[in-house]
């Protein structure tokens, strides 16, 4: 999204709208999307035991952590936006999906830095789509939709409220006559097993055997044809959505073995059928989650990939019947709903004024020790209904507390099957000095800590502060009194203020438990390591551009000069120059086969510019050859133009002064055309008497650029003298007699109005 154009989606180098989500090394060249995935091949996973997370060993011994892979692709994202925009990018909304835990979206969070972005916000997939849904429409009352996303990681269905809200400004008593679009989710249900990437693999498992039983040839050893069959099983898939049959073909798929079969719609869903009750579950346990039923659902919009599977849609309409819409583009809805998001954050944005509420995802906890004493408390702090963002915010009440203590924030419930529940520990820290600064004034109550936790715009748990607070008494009073007048009336005595409120902050330290996210000196290491393989990469590709470049000039040289007598190259090249770029040639054609390949892009570039030297005379001869006639043409014209100019000029200027009258041009303007005109036709006449003995092998006498200069020249001043306006010409009146009637005066006067020439006119 940029300033000044419609939000849209970006296109990839193969002007592709969409592209696989896979970064790929061939040796030390990477590449991204569809070239990627065409060499993907099974990843050496190795334990990072001092994050508790994995990474990425290649088989050079190098090690890349998930957030800079992840990075990259943002990087490579980034880099394609600002060749689109011509602006630097500095700023991101990503979307994820609901269900990702603290540890993914700080991991997201990290892969957007390292890649040099800063995230605007994380928002869940279902709440993109809704935004994109209700972009182009109002709603009168409260609408409750449900955003079915089936995508190639998980199913998500998310329940949606689509309501107006009055826009309210601060301070202001009376409503707006003006609505905002308010878009808050409310619950929502995921499966990560009946996915699009387990019918990829259960389809490329059955083609596995089709061509194990037709060739007897195992296939599963060989990764490249076990890639090759992943891709061609998606491309199946895809054709599966729309057709009974489709054809698989993979040439040379194993030891030279074409691979050919069919595999029909009913297979795709018998390899599926155990999946088949998974599909719909998460509409269930998103209408649970919210306490509603269908009969509260307007519809139900389809968006992903897979959504499109005529077995997915049977499934999801057993469930919502007749409610299914496809009302959004299933591929794009969630980027333009997160592009919207973003530029909504902006002042500087006009956009539609819709306000966002998002839910987070799992009940969270405190666990920590009561004071004094080995008891384990446990504190809910969200629910999966909690609010994202600044209204999120939730203050707890730690009391008598006298020193340091630390409380652990985890998942109450277990989020997924073998992941960690902890996620942070935080330390409460300079308890005692501030306990001691509270204990110097008289407090009504014992002091207590309180601290805040929230979720920020991303759906991450933060802990925002923390402070000792206390009431204490004041024993001054409200209303002074004097003496005389208590004496005077008992009644009236003093009242006692409020008590006040005090508080210290304290010191707040996160220990992340599980996974920790990486560390700021880690993140400024691995972009020096994307920057370092980018840098690399452009001076390598800048280096095969100039070779690519020399190789093919080379190619092109050689067939000009080995091609026929009568071709136009052999006629204006003068036999010295042909001798050179001969010469030349041999010797770069020599120099490109055995030392080209250590040069750098300079020295290759340099090698092409020395022959173009010798080859610009002959081309520069075949231009004038070809645009002279024509120039010269235009030259003669305008001489001629010039001419006729003059004369006429000079013609009316004589009229003009015989009868008195100020003439249009004065001589000193004709005669600088005059000269300029004789000095063109003199140059002219000599270039043409020299280039009448020259051959198309020398060099022109009469270049084009000279004719086009001496034309423009020409047509400039006649157009400028021209533009000049014809002078009001002199006139006389005779004395009007006393006794001369209005009506013969009148008729005297048109009498004597001038008469003017054609020309003069």
């Amino acid at each position: 999204m940029s300033p000044g154009r419609p939000i849209d989606v970006l296109l990839n180098t193969d002007s592709k709208r969409k592209m696989q989500s896979v970064v790929a090394w061939n040796k030390e060249e990477r590449s991204f999307g569809i070239d990627a995935f065409n060499l993907i091949s099974a990843a050496t996973i190795v334990e990072d035991a001092e994050r508790h997370t994995c990474i990425v060993q290649r088989p050079d011994g190098s090690h890349w952590t998930v957030e800079e892979l992840v990075g990259m692709q943002f990087m490579y994202i980034k880099q394609l936006a600002e060749q689109e925009s011509g602006e630097k990018i500095a700023e991101a909304v990503v979307t994820v999906p609901p269900y990702y835990t603290q540890f993914e979206r700080q991991a997201v969070v990290d892969a957007l830095q390292i890649a040099g972005l800063k995230p605007i916000a994380l928002i869940n997939d279902g709440l993109a789509v809704a935004i994109n849904y209700a972009m182009p429409r109002t709603f009168s009352e409260d609408e409750h939709h449900i955003i079915y996303d089936a995508g190639a990681s998980s199913i998500t269905a998310t329940i949606v409220t689509f309501s107006a809200q009055p826009i309210t400004t601060p301070g202001q008593i009376l409503k707006s006559s003006k609505n905002a679009t308010q878009v808050s989710v409310q619950s929502f249900g995921y499966d990560t097993v009946a996915t699009g990437m387990e019918l990829d693999r259960r389809l490329r498992d059955h083609l596995v055997q089709l061509f194990e039983s037709s060739h007897q040839k195992p296939v599963r050893s060989n990764q490249r044809a076990m890639a090759r069959l992943w891709k061609e099983a998606q491309r199946v898939k895809s054709v599966l959505s729309a057709n009974a049959d489709a054809v698989v073909r993979v040439e040379s798929l194993l030891e030279g073995v074409d691979f050919k079969d069919s595999v029909s719609r009913a297979a795709l869903e018998n390899l599926a059928k155990d999946l088949r009750s998974r599909f719909s579950q998460p509409i269930v346990h998103a209408l649970d989650a919210a306490g509603m039923t269908m009969a509260n659902i307007s519809s139900v919009i389809l968006t992903g990939g897979i959504s499109r599977i005529p077995m997915i849609r049977s499934a999801v309409q057993e469930i919502v019947g007749d409610k299914i819409a496809v009302s959004v583009n299933a591929d794009e809805a969630a980027v333009l709903g997160a592009a919207f998001y973003g530029a909504t954050t902006k002042s500087t944005w006009r956009t539609k004024d819709m306000r966002f509420q998002d839910t987070g995802a799992y009940d969270v906890q405190l666990k920590y020790r009561k004071e004094s004493s080995s008891k384990e408390l446990l504190t809910p702090v969200f629910t999966p209904r909690s609010r994202v963002g600044a209204t999120s915010g939730k203050k707890l009440t730690f009391p008598k507390r006298t020193d340091d203590f630390a409380v652990t924030v985890s998942y109450k419930n277990m989020v997924r099957p073998d992941f960690p529940e902890d996620i942070m520990k935080v330390h409460f820290l300079d308890v005692a000095d501030a306990l001691a600064n509270m204990t110097k004034v008289e407090t009504i109550q014992p002091p207590h800590i309180t601290a805040a936790f929230a979720y920020s715009d991303s759906g991450m748990i933060t802990v925002e502060d923390a402070h000792m607070v206390a009431e204490i008494k004041d024993t001054s009073s409200t209303v002074n009194t004097s003496t005389e007048e208590q004496a005077e009336n008992p009644l009236i005595k003093d009242e006692p203020k409020a008590p006040q409120r005090i508080s210290t902050p304290l010191r707040v330290q996160v220990q992340y438990l599980s996974v920790t996210p990486m560390t700021e000196e880690g993140k400024v290491a691995a972009r020096g390591r994307l920057a370092s393989i980018v840098e690399k990469e452009a001076a390598k590709s800048h280096r095969d551009e100039a070779y690519n470049n020399l190789e093919g000039y080379l190619y092109r040289l050689r067939d000009l000069i080995d091609g026929d007598d009568d071709t136009p190259f052999k006629e204006f090249v003068q036999p010295k120059e042909l001798l050179g770029l001969s010469k030349g040639l041999a010797e770069a054609l020599d120099w490109l086969n055995d030392e080209a390949d250590a040069a750098d892009a300079q020295l290759l570039w340099k090698k092409r510019n020395d022959l173009e030297k010798i080859e610009q005379p002959v081309i520069t001869r075949y231009k004038e050859g070809a645009s002279g006639p024509s120039a010269l043409k235009d030259l003669q014209k305008a001489h001629a133009l010039a001419r006729a100019f003059l004369m006429e000029a000079r013609e009316n200027r004589t009229l003009a002064l015989e009868a008195g009258d100020p003439a249009r041009f004065t001589e000193d303007e004709l005669a600088s055309v005059e000269t300029t005109l004789d000095s063109s036709e003199e140059w002219l006449r000599e270039g043409l008497t020299k280039q009448r003995a020259l051959t198309k092998r020398d060099d022109p006498a009469l270049r084009t650029a000279d004719m086009e200069s001496r034309g423009i020249t020409l047509q400039k001043m006649v157009k400028s003298l021209e533009k000049k306006k014809v002078p009001r010409p002199k006139t006389t009146s005779a004395p009007r007699s006393t006794s001369e009637s209005p009506a013969s005066a009148t008729d005297s006067a048109k009498d004597s109005e001038p008469t003017y020439d054609r020309d003069e006119l």
